[in-house]
């Protein structure tokens, strides 16, 4: 029987709340009775050091971080820049549609998926930290949405895997 697994990395500078939105998708995995596993790593608590976290995430017990990423989340240009190329066919990235994703850095059937940032925070002003809660508002939303809709936590994991593979 496959196993059932998915990795997510996250990244930004300090303080761009890569750390706060890792925290978020692994405290909803979790509560959906999934397993999670952790990376972080980080340059400096210095506001501006690149700042990765990897989770990986499976319906049985996961033992390490994984080599490659189903699913990037960059908060910053560094960062597609540094991981973009880790993302396996079929997976995606989620940016900021005022960045720039080198195209010859992908492998292919790689989704890209641009949020327009600056649109969905203009009522609020310039204010970067709704930047982060804007990602993870929409992730929470997308992962409940469908945790109610599945009759168990790995139909749910099941679904969003073969929907990345298409």
């Amino acid at each position: 029987m496959q196993q059932l697994e998915v990795t997510v990395g996250i990244g930004g500078a300090a303080g761009d709340g890569s750390g706060a939105t890792g925290d978020n998708l692994a405290k909803v995995c979790s509560r959906l009775g999934l397993h999670v596993f952790a990376y972080n790593s980080y340059q400096s608590l210095v506001r501006g050091g690149h700042v990765w976290l990897r989770l990986r995430i499976g319906a049985q017990k996961v033992m390490t971080h994984g080599d490659h990423l189903n699913l990037l989340i960059g908060l910053n240009q560094d960062t597609l820049d540094r991981h973009a190329r880790e993302v396996v066919p079929g997976g995606g990235i989620l940016y900021n549609e005022r960045l720039k994703v080198v195209q010859d850095d992908l492998q292919p059937g790689v989704q890209l998926y641009a949020l327009p940032i600056r649109d969905l925070l203009q009522p609020f002003g310039r204010q970067t930290i709704l930047q982060r809660l804007s990602v993870q508002r929409r992730l929470r939303a997308r992962w409940a949405m469908r945790a109610r809709r599945s009759s168990s936590p790995e139909s749910h994991l099941a679904r969003t895997l073969s929907e990345n593979a298409q």
